[in-house]
């Protein structure tokens, strides 16, 4: 591997396998560290080669390679270190330079990432840097704090709220995060959300409120039960 930066991207466009080893267990991550070949081991990286380099991570930056270089679908090494919830890793990125609002071509910024996985010590960590809490997609219109209730994090949704974070905000259908919650059934988090006397009273595209879809979740519960 000579750093040959763009056939790595067609390679990895046409889904070669990011992580196969040689005879002797080297990747193609570790043959881009030993060649120098910075560049083409942070495209390695953000294509989802094994996060659990720890000193390979560091000897990029220490390399200069660019901790900001996106894929083709816009996201960054700090966005695919926050899917893997690699805590160790997302903290390296922060704390030499990474973007933490970048955002990917769909809008996604990493806390959207982290807050639908609900790792609450990478969320703590991105809004500690600056992270915007209130950042939305651009076609969906979605904020971290949709996905965190969309996905039933409690506690995320509690870091969120002490951050205050703007709990009434629609996203594109008109859902708020207590519309989500309400929906799949999150009791505890919407009695959460209420006590901040968020808004009950919105509705989305459709003229639904959450009181509906809160019925319906109540309902559909119950008929699990017996």
């Amino acid at each position: 591997m000579k750093g040959f930066t763009e056939l790595t991207t067609i390679l990895l466009n046409h889904h070669a396998t990011v992580d196969i080893q040689d005879k002797g267990g080297l990747t193609p991550l570790h043959l881009a560290c030993l060649e120098g070949q910075y560049d083409t081991a942070s495209l390695l990286l953000n294509a989802g080669s094994k996060w659990d380099y720890k000193d390979i991570v560091e000897l990029l930056i220490q390399n200069k390679a660019n901790i900001n270089k996106s894929s083709l679908n816009g996201s960054t090494p700090l966005h695919a270190a926050c899917e893997k919830e690699s805590i160790d890793i997302v903290n390296i990125l922060l704390r030499t330079g990474s973007k933490v609002d970048v955002k990917d071509k769909t809008g996604k910024t990493p806390l959207h990432l982290a807050c639908r996985k609900g790792n609450e010590q990478i969320v703590k960590l991105l809004i500690h840097n600056g992270a915007s809490i209130d950042a939305k997609t651009k076609k969906d219109k979605m904020r971290p704090f949709h996905e965190a209730c969309r996905n039933g994090h409690r506690n995320v949704v509690e870091i969120l709220l002490e951050n205050n974070v703007k709990y009434d905000k629609q996203n594109e259908q008109g859902w708020t995060g207590l519309f989500f919650s309400c929906a799949n059934g999150y009791n505890d988090i919407v009695k959460m959300v209420l006590n901040r006397k968020a808004g009950v009273n919105l509705t989305d595209k459709d003229g639904v409120n959450m009181w509906s879809l809160w019925i319906v979740s109540c309902r559909h519960c119950k008929e699990k039960r017996v």
